[in-house]
């Protein structure tokens, strides 16, 4: 599948990007509150997928409401792990794409090793009174599969998996642009995340650009990163891979990636202040430089080094 399998990324860091975020907001014309509502009526819209549905609760209608009005209904800070880690790692998944736009197919693939159940909530990550996040969907219990080992290539360092879906479902047409994490629930306590990105049907007068090849780059999940520590690499003849895929999970303590480390902030900040946003990823733009002639301005958030 495009980008969502091996990414080759042998480019450096970026070097001068210190991005000054006022000018950025000036160029787009972006005014604080900007942006129309949408009327507050709620919906549940039922995705079926392997082993359940997944319910959905946007607004009703076939537009997705604005980034205001979305961060005016009702938030939960239930996104947040637990402090205590036990028992973390016995979940952990994957998304078969990391960015998707509305009526898109979605896949979740997880692992749950001591349990034969995982409950699958996800949150759109915002600014919702100061809470960071809206729960917009929800599982019931939903099987969990025996998955197979992850193929790891000695001579790259590259670990691609194969799991089998544990939950499908298309993107609803009024899903609003936003960064989506995905939270998994098994059994004795065992919780971990994974995201994805929602891209707008248009892009907004200000991008913002999630970097989750720089996320991948450093992603050693199955031995081997970009970046020296893990297994020996023949192509390097050292502990340094070549190769690095989207098709795994993230090794971060919560599985999102450097998301929560690195871009949860500018997120919050954006849409506490109501400016007209759209989100996108740097293997998104890599598909569709053209989109951005559409925007204002683009916005590079968080640790993005890698393209």
């Amino acid at each position: 599948m495009p980008l969502s399998g091996v990414a080759r990324a042998f480019a450096g860091p970026r070097r001068g990007c210190a991005a000054g975020l006022a000018l950025a907001l000036a160029a787009a014309g972006c005014g604080a509150g900007a942006g129309s509502g949408h009327g507050a009526g709620g919906a549940n819209h039922a995705s079926p997928g392997p082993g359940g549905a997944l319910s959905f609760n946007f607004p009703s209608g076939s537009t997705p409401p604005s980034v205001a009005a979305e961060n005016a209904r009702p938030g939960s800070s239930a996104w947040r792990l637990p402090r205590r880690a036990e028992g973390r790692r016995d979940v952990e998944g994957y998304v078969a794409e990391q960015d998707v736009r509305p009526g898109d197919r979605q896949r979740i693939y997880v692992r749950a090793a001591r349990s034969p159940k995982v409950t699958v909530r996800i949150y759109r990550m915002g600014w919702y009174g100061g809470r960071g996040a809206r729960l917009v969907a929800s599982s019931p219990p939903l099987p969990v599969a025996a998955q197979p080992p992850c193929h790891h290539r000695s001579d790259t360092g590259l670990t691609e998996c194969h799991w089998k879906p544990t939950l499908s479902f298309t993107v609803p047409v009024n899903m609003p642009t936003g960064v989506y994490v995905v939270s998994l629930s098994a059994g004795r306590g065992a919780r971990r995340d994974c995201l994805f990105i929602v891209e707008g049907a248009r892009p907004a007068p200000l991008v913002v650009q999630i970097s989750t090849a720089t996320y991948e780059a450093y992603n050693a999940w199955g031995g081997d990163s970009l970046y020296p520590g893990g297994r020996p690499v023949a192509a390097t003849g050292s502990t340094q891979g070549v190769e690095v895929s989207y098709d795994r999970p993230y090794d971060s303590i919560d599985g999102a990636g450097q998301f929560l480390i690195r871009d949860v902030a500018i997120v919050r900040f954006l849409e506490r202040y109501g400016y007209p946003v759209s989100y996108t990823t740097n293997p998104a733009v890599d598909r569709r430089p053209a989109e951005l002639l559409r925007a204002r301005a683009l916005l590079d958030a968080g640790h993005s080094e890698y393209w």
